[in-house]
């Protein structure tokens, strides 16, 4: 009889296929975002004018100059003499959406001396309020911390507002807000927010809070610009962002955990075919 010959693979085409493996990944993962930053910039360098990332952003940032890159992140205070507080402190514009759902997703990091009296968020807004003395925090998404505890509101009032965990300084916490429609349609209002800090992607149906606003009329149709508002910091306090994504799909800010696992597997066989390939080699 015959024998057969084993099939040998070469290790060209064991890293091609790493390599695909992560690339339909992340193509998967990243499949209906609108617009993402990672802030992947010359470490110490002006977040003003810069215009990285990926999607439909329509401009470059527009930040004070306090605002720098540094580790890629985007940090807000250089820890001394200036104060991280104002209510356009960055911002960046990007094609207009009037979808039914808008996910929104940051990584922030707080200072130690930020726990205590500390106000730093995200917003969404138009583009047409961008550039004046808008707050936006008047029947606008806002999320992050305020005092040391996480939060998330869709207007300034208590009311509307649903407070999180209290943060800890020198940890990374992700912020994921599900901005919708309670009426389908482009000419209704983004009028509920459901939030999460640090999901997993079986978190879903179990949000930290969800906060209706549609008795609100001056809630937004459409929305075309993200930035972050300080308020009642000190000359010390410091805040890092990273990985802001904005996207239509859970699975666009926060990763499953099946695609978690069947990436790792595909990797697993990939890894060991390449080490038995490496180890005939010397044999």
């Amino acid at each position: 009889m015959k024998k057969s010959t084993p099939l040998v693979i070469s290790s060209r085409i064991l890293r091609n296929l790493a390599a695909s493996a992560l690339f339909l990944a992340v193509s998967q993962l990243n499949a209906a975002v609108i617009a993402s930053d990672d802030f992947n910039y010359t470490s110490g360098s002006a977040l003003n004018g810069a215009s990285g990332g990926t999607g439909s952003w329509s401009a470059s940032w527009t930040a004070a100059s306090f605002v720098t890159t540094e580790d890629n992140t985007a940090q807000f205070g250089n820890g001394s003499s200036n104060t991280p507080d104002g209510n356009e402190m960055a911002y960046r514009t990007f094609d207009a959406y009037s979808g039914d759902v808008l996910y929104v997703s940051y990584e922030l990091t707080l200072s130690p001396t930020t726990l205590s009296g500390d106000f730093f968020t995200l917003w969404l807004d138009s583009a047409a309020s961008v550039g004046g003395t808008d707050n936006h925090g008047v029947s606008r998404l806002n999320t992050g911390v305020t005092n040391g505890s996480s939060f998330a509101r869709i207007s300034s009032s208590a009311a509307r507002t649903s407070t999180g965990p209290s943060l800890s300084a020198n940890v990374s916490y992700q912020f994921v807000v599900k901005y919708s429609k309670s009426v389908s349609g482009e000419a209704n209002k983004f009028d509920t927010i459901e939030w999460w800090l640090n999901p997993t992607g079986s978190d879903y149906g179990d949000p930290i809070g969800t906060i209706s606003g549609t008795d609100l009329s001056t809630l937004l149709t459409s929305i075309s610009a993200v930035g972050f508002r300080g308020a009642g910091n000190d000359n010390g306090d410091q805040f890092w962002v990273d990985g802001l994504t904005l996207a239509t799909e859970w699975n666009d800010v926060v990763i499953p955990e099946s695609a978690t696992t069947t990436y790792l597997a595909l990797m697993l066989v990939v890894l060991v075919g390449l080490n038995r390939f490496r180890r005939s080699r010397r044999g």
